[in-house]
């Protein structure tokens, strides 16, 4: 959340909208102010990355996954473009299982009215009880949507932290 009469440092930074997408660039600001609220109020923040390959820019499919994104996430500043073919969104106060939902019920709308079956892949971290910089979810995040799109099994992939065991793996770090 933003302190007295500063601006976020993701609205000062001059950037068109990708095709109705925050550009990628401010992603791990918005998601740095983002978490550091979550912190504050204790509460959890999920990050979807989705990647989609095979689909043509400006094509009816590209325009039935806006769609899709837009009719499930109504706050448009919180859906970025990532990477060359997909979209990041974050997902305030989302659970990892709520997070997953989401994810699922993206993915199924993804398949019916975008007609994608395959070349479809979502990664999903939170911040689950962790301080957390924004680099991290991001990478744990993509981490998961990279092992999704390598297992077409497993279209889905959410990376379950346990806080205790990352407290742990901080201290050890230091």
């Amino acid at each position: 959340a933003p302190q007295g009469d500063n601006p976020p440092v993701w609205e000062s930074i001059p950037a068109p909208k990708t095709e109705g997408f925050s550009p990628e660039s401010l992603l791990e600001a918005r998601l740095g102010e983002e978490l550091a609220a979550a912190e504050e109020q204790d509460q959890d923040l999920g990050l979807l990355v989705i990647l989609v390959s095979g689909v043509a820019g400006g094509s009816e499919s590209e325009e039935k996954i806006k769609e899709a994104l837009f009719a499930r996430f109504k706050d448009r500043d919180y859906i970025f473009q990532y990477k060359s073919q997909g979209a990041a969104v974050i997902t305030p106060g989302a659970s990892i299982e709520e997070a997953l939902e989401q994810a699922e019920d993206l993915y199924a709308a993804f398949r019916k009215t975008a007609r994608i079956t395959e070349g479809m892949a979502i990664g999903i971290s939170t911040r689950t009880g962790r301080v957390i910089p924004a680099a991290r979810l991001i990478s744990e995040a993509d981490e998961a949507a990279r092992r999704a799109e390598q297992n077409s099994e497993t279209p889905i992939v959410a990376l379950r932290i346990n806080p205790e065991k990352y407290r742990e793996y901080l201290g050890s770090a230091k």
